[in-house]
């Protein structure tokens, strides 16, 4: 919907559409910087939780073989969601909601921090042709 008066000089409306560039960047600023603060807390977050749960899943196995076989679903739901190109699950996740579980759970594999029956779980994941968990 051009709301334009077709009646204007090209150059009323060149200076027009300026005003109207410079009024959203104005306008838009504040949420960028609002955004970005998220972003940053919640990357922190990531980062307590990579510094933390390693010595907790070490000093409470049982925890670890609790949050392995959930955290795994949620990075197999990630790697299905993602390659359908879906935006959601049909239960209401998204990418996004389901990220950092898999990317912990994955780092953790690497560290061997889950129970041995849940790394051969995803070893056998792996060979039917899914992505290494």
């Amino acid at each position: 919907m051009n709301t334009i008066p077709s009646t204007l000089s090209p150059e009323a409306t060149a200076w027009l559409h300026t005003q109207i560039a410079i009024q959203t960047a104005r306008a838009v600023a504040p949420l960028r910087e609002e955004m970005d603060r998220l972003d940053d807390w919640a990357n922190g977050l990531f980062v307590v939780f990579t510094n933390v749960l390693p010595f907790m899943l070490r000093e409470q196995p049982k925890l670890a073989e609790q949050l392995a076989p959930q955290w795994l679903s949620a990075a197999e739901r990630f790697d299905a969601l993602q390659a359908t190109g879906d935006k959601r699950t049909k239960d209401g996740e998204t990418l996004e909601l389901l990220e950092a579980r898999k990317m912990l759970y994955r780092v953790f594999e690497v560290l061997k921090l889950w129970p041995v029956a849940q790394s051969k779980r995803a070893a056998r994941h792996v060979a039917r042709g899914g992505r290494p968990a």
